[in-house]
């Protein structure tokens, strides 16, 4: 080793695309004592809840804003809060098209996708982001991948 400091962590969003449609994934990798920072653990549990919940929600009949609330309320039930939006729809995450957010009362209809991009950060050193991309469905949501969502902790 040369000395300098590892990173605290980074988080790596990776894509495809195909037919002008990318599809993003967001992956975390962090440099941290976890018994120092249980409360990442905990953010973790609340934000994979947050994320099934709002997978429940994103069904026809609901609306944007009720898959954010559905995210919002379960995280909240675990300590933490996110104030930006929790997802978009289109092609690129500026178009000010749907958003996941509360407020915004756009319909839900079959096939509409969008991505979750669920992100948090404990002070300055300690940052978590999750991401899914699903289509809404009758049922609700449908992730595109069966990706695990789990926390990983590995002793050095």
């Amino acid at each position: 080793m040369d000395g300098r400091r590892l990173p605290a962590g980074f988080t790596n969003q990776s894509g495809i695309q195909r037919h002008a449609v990318r599809l993003y994934l967001s992956a975390d990798a962090h440099n941290v004592d976890w018994q120092a920072f249980r409360s990442h653990r905990r953010l973790h549990d609340g934000e994979v809840a947050g994320l099934e919940a709002a997978l429940a929600a994103g069904k026809t009949s609901n609306t944007c804003s009720d898959v954010a609330i559905a995210f919002y309320t379960t995280l909240k039930k675990h300590g933490f809060e996110k104030e930006s939006r929790c997802g978009y729809a289109g092609i690129d995450w500026t178009e000010p098209t749907a958003s996941l957010k509360e407020g915004d009362m756009t319909a839900l209809k079959p096939n509409m996708t969008f991505q979750l991009m669920l992100g948090n950060w404990i002070g300055e050193d300690v940052g978590y982001v999750i991401s899914e991309i699903f289509r809404v469905t009758d049922a609700g949501g449908e992730p595109f991948t069966k990706l695990p969502r789990e926390l990983f902790e590995i002793s050095a």
